[in-house]
């Protein structure tokens, strides 16, 4: 069963179960399936985790202790907490957020008054980045760069194997300065961002426009590029997705698949 299992699934998989190792060094907690809940319940209170992504980052934490970790996790417990997410899931529909245009980013930037989370939208922004990435990126993550900054990921969700991989993120240069200014003042282990939190950035963006969330400018960001003529795999890169089909749940699909149609049928012409 294994073998036949892609390796862009186990990339997905693994990303999960790194957060999850990283909670039990952080807190000490044993590997048995209590710390599973422990660990899904924590990151629901925390508005980190929705119903659905609960219940597969269940099944994900399992199945990665099965391939890596000490064999077999299952218990009565987490089979009935695992039932309670589906119950909950089968009464909340799972919502995308609104994706975001550049006068609407624009309008929330202008309606903020804090500096750093105007520079933080503008960084989500230009980066394609979860806010939530974002917001955890230390001072020694970034380097100021002539005409852009230069952002290593390997502390965020976006590098589950933190293998350090780094991107370009051109900036306004108004915020190229200010993020040179604090790396000045704050040590590298510093956050960023200090004081912002996920809350901030969806007012923020609550204030452009009725509907739009932090991650608003993630998907917006992703539309933006290809409206503009992005390739699949170029928006790719820019997101840092672990697979083009992880990529394509960001993207109108209507859109998507009418570019895959016309360039397969248009090959035919070769």
């Amino acid at each position: 069963m294994r073998s036949a299992l892609s390796e862009q699934y186990w990339a997905s998989i693994t990303s999960v179960y790194r957060r999850f190792l990283e909670f039990r060094k952080h807190w000490d907690v044993p590997s048995t399936p209590w710390a599973i809940i422990l660990f899904v319940t924590k990151l629901m209170t925390l508005n980190d985790l929705k119903v659905q992504s609960a219940l597969q980052y269940c099944v994900n934490i399992r199945a990665a202790e099965a391939r890596y970790g000490q064999g077999p996790v299952q218990s009565r417990a987490l089979r009935d907490f695992e039932r309670s997410l589906r119950r909950q899931g089968a009464l909340r529909p799972q919502k995308q957020a609104i994706p975001a245009t550049p006068i609407q980013l624009r309008r929330a930037m202008r309606k903020t008054s804090s500096v750093k989370v105007r520079t933080v939208l503008e960084l989500a922004w230009y980066g394609a980045a979860r806010c939530s990435d974002v917001i955890r990126l230390k001072c020694k993550d970034v380097t100021v760069m002539p005409g852009h900054i230069a952002v290593n990921w390997s502390n965020t969700k976006s590098d589950p194997f933190r293998l350090g991989i780094t991107t370009g993120v051109a900036v306004s240069e108004r915020a190229r300065l200010y993020i040179g200014r604090t790396l000045l003042e704050a040590g590298p282990d510093d956050l960023l961002f200090e004081g912002v939190k996920y809350p901030h950035v969806n007012r923020a963006m609550g204030k452009a426009s009725k509907g739009l969330t932090a991650h608003s400018i993630r998907r917006g960001a992703l539309h933006t590029l290809m409206r503009r003529g992005a390739a699949l795999e170029e928006l790719r890169a820019v997101s840092r997705h672990s697979s083009t089909t992880a990529l394509m749940r960001y993207l109108p699909q209507a859109e998507v698949h009418t570019v895959r149609a016309t360039a397969k049928t248009s090959s035919l012409l070769r």
